[in-house]
C-alpha cells in the first residue's frame, strides 16, 4: 500500500490496545493532556514505527507516512506542533523530485518507552479505535467501504463472510518471545534482526489480548485494491509480517496456497487462446528444480529466483538499472547474469508471447477499458503489464472469494494467493469449487503452521535463508 493509497482511506476505525495508550499517559510527560483521539493516533504511529511495510526509501531506519495520511490523523500541521512539544520523532523532509514522503523515526527516549511497554507481560485489555472510542464488540465486517484508490468498494467482498478475527497462539508467541529475548541478551551477530523480531512479536502479543472474546485474536482491517485483491491496511497486520513471526503467531492453524498461482492461470489462458507455453508448463511441473537450478547458476538464493520469476510475469524490465524490479531483488550484477540464463530467457520468451496473445484475445474489453473476472476495470491505454495483472489477479481473487464462501467460519486470514484456516479443509472440494467458479484448474497446497521445538535451528535456518 502506497502513501497515496493510505491517504484515501478512513483510518479512524483501526483498533489498538488501550493498554498502550494508558502506559503513555503515565510515562510520557504531556501526553495525557492531549485529546483522546490524538493520543490514540500517536500511539498507533509509535507502535507502527519499525514495521517493514513503512520503510522509507532514503533511510530504512525511518518510516514513510504521506502528508495527507498524517492530516487525517492530526489535521494540517498538527503533528508538527505536537512533535515540537513532546519530541516523539526525528523527521527527514519529503522530496518531490525523488518521490519520497516525510520520514519519521522514534527519538531515543521514545523508543526506550516503547521497548519498556513491549517487554511487559501482556494482559487483557480493551481495544480503542483511532477516534478514541472503545470497541465494545468484534467488528462485524473488517472490509473498508472505500478501495485503496478512494472509490466506493464493490459489494462482492462485503457479501462474503467478514474474516473479522485472526485467532492466534499466545503460548507459541510467548515461547518464541522468551527465546528471542534470551538470544539477544547472550550477544549475537544478528542483533538487529533479533531485536526487530522481538518488537514485532510483542506488538502482536499485546494486540491479541483483547477482552472481546474468550480466545486471543487480532482484529484485521482490509481494503480492496484496484484488481479486486484485499490488502490489510492497518499496521498491526500479519499479511506483510515476516514468515518467522507469522509461524509463532498462527501456530496450530493451516496455511493454504494456490500453487504457482499466476503462472498457472497464465498458462491456461494462453492455451485457451491457442498458444502452449512449453517452458512455463515445464516450470509448473518442476518448479522446485527450476528455481534451484537458476539460483545455483546465477549465484542467488532460491527465494530470489522465485521472486524474479514472479516479477517477470508482471512486466519487470530486463534491465540492470538499480531501481528496476529485478536488480532491486538480486542487484545489478546478478541481474545481468540472470538475463543470460537459458531457462530464465526461455520463460521470459513464453511470457512475452503469451501476454500479447492474452491481451489481444481477452473477451471482456471495450474500446476504452479491460474488465477482469471480478468486474474491476482498467483503461485500455495502460501498459501491457498492468492490464495483464488485472486479468491474472482477477482469477486469483475470484478463486479465493469462492473458497471463503465455501468455508466462511474456518478461514481467518487472506494472504494474496492463499489463506489461513483454523481447521484442515477438504482440498478436493476446494479445487472443484475453484474450477466451477473460475474455469481454472488450480492446485492448492496445505501445510500445518507449527513452531518447532528446536527454536535455535528454526531461527538460524530463517536467518541463513
Amino acid at each position: 500500500m502506497t502513501a497515496k493509497q493510505a491517504s484515501n482511506l478512513k483510518p479512524k476505525s483501526y483498533p489498538i490496545p488501550e493498554s498502550f495508550i494508558k502506559f503513555l499517559r503515565n510515562r510520557k510527560e504531556g501526553f495525557s493532556e492531549l485529546p483522546i483521539d490524538i493520543q490514540a493516533g500517536l500511539a498507533y504511529w509509535i507502535l507502527a514505527a519499525g514495521n517493514n511495510r513503512r520503510k522509507h526509501k532514503r533511510d530504512s531506519d525511518y518510516m514513510s507516512i504521506g502528508y495527507k495520511e498524517i492530516e487525517k490523523f492530526f489535521g494540517r500541521g498538527g503533528l508538527k506542533k505536537i512533535n515540537h512539544d513532546l519530541h516523539l520523532f526525528h523527521v527527514i523532509p519529503s522530496s518531490q523530485i525523488r518521490k519520497e514522503t516525510i520520514g519519521y523515526k522514534l527519538t531515543a527516549p521514545m523508543q526506550a518507552l516503547k521497548d519498556e511497554y513491549l517487554a511487559q507481560k501482556p494482559s487483557k485489555t480493551r481495544l480503542m479505535t483511532l477516534d478514541g472510542k472503545i470497541v465494545k464488540k468484534v467488528p462485524r465486517n473488517p472490509i473498508s467501504s472505500l478501495t485503496l484508490e478512494g472509490a466506493i468498494a464493490t459489494p462482492v467482498w462485503r457479501e462474503a463472510r467478514p474474516l473479522n478475527q485472526v485467532f492466534v497462539s499466545s503460548d507459541a508467541m510467548e515461547r518464541f518471545f522468551d527465546y528471542l529475548v534470551d538470544r539477544f541478551k547472550n550477544n549475537t551477530n544478528d542483533e538487529e534482526n533479533i531485536k526487530f523480531y522481538i518488537q514485532r512479536l510483542a506488538v502482536f502479543m499485546h494486540a491479541s489480548q483483547t477482552n472481546l472474546a474468550d480466545k486471543d485474536f487480532i482484529v484485521p482491517k482490509y481494503a480492496e485494491g484496484n484488481t479486486g485483491r484485499l490488502y490489510t491496511i492497518n499496521d498491526i497486520s500479519l499479511q506483510n509480517t515476516p514468515r518467522i513471526i507469522r509461524t509463532a503467531v498462527l501456530h496450530g492453524s493451516y496455511d493454504y496456497d494456490i500453487e504457482n498461482c499466476h503462472y498457472a492461470i497464465f498458462s491456461q489462458l494462453t492455451e485457451r487462446y491457442g498458444y502452449k507455453c512449453k517452458q512455463i508448463d515445464y516450470y509448473l511441473a518442476n518448479k522446485q528444480q527450476i528455481r534451484e537450478e537458476i539460483a545455483k547458476a546465477v549465484g542467488i538464493k532460491e527465494d530470489q529466483a522465485k521472486r524474479c520469476l514472479l516479477a517477470l510475469m508482471f512486466g519487470a524490465k530486463l534491465s540492470e538499472w538499480p531501481d528496476n524490479a529485478i536488480p532491486q531483488i538480486v542487484g545489478a550484477g546478478k541481474a545481468k547474469v540472470l538475463y543470460e540464463n537459458s531457462q530464465f530467457k526461455a520463460i521470459a520468451s513464453d511470457v512475452k508471447q503469451g501476454r500479447q496473445l492474452i491481451l489481444k484475445r481477452w473477451h471482456h474489453q471495450s474500446k476504452t477499458h479491460i474488465t477482469n473476472s471480478m468486474g474491476k476495470s482498467v483503461e485500455i491505454e495502460k501498459p501491457a503489464n498492468v492490464k495483464l495483472a488485472y486479468i491474472i489477479q482477477g482469477f486469483e481473487v475470484k478463486a479465493l472469494w469462492a473458497v471463503i464462501k465455501l468455508y466462511p467460519d474456518e478461514i481467518s486470514l487472506l494472504m494474496h494467493d492463499g489463506f489461513t484456516s483454523t481447521k484442515e479443509l477438504d482440498l478436493s472440494l476446494i479445487e472443484k469449487t475453484i474450477k466451477e467458479t473460475t474455469g481454472m484448474e488450480l492446485k492448492m497446497s496445505v501445510k500445518k503452521i507449527e513452531l518447532p521445538s528446536d527454536l535455535k535451528a528454526f531461527l538460524e535456518e530463517y536467518l541463513g535463508a
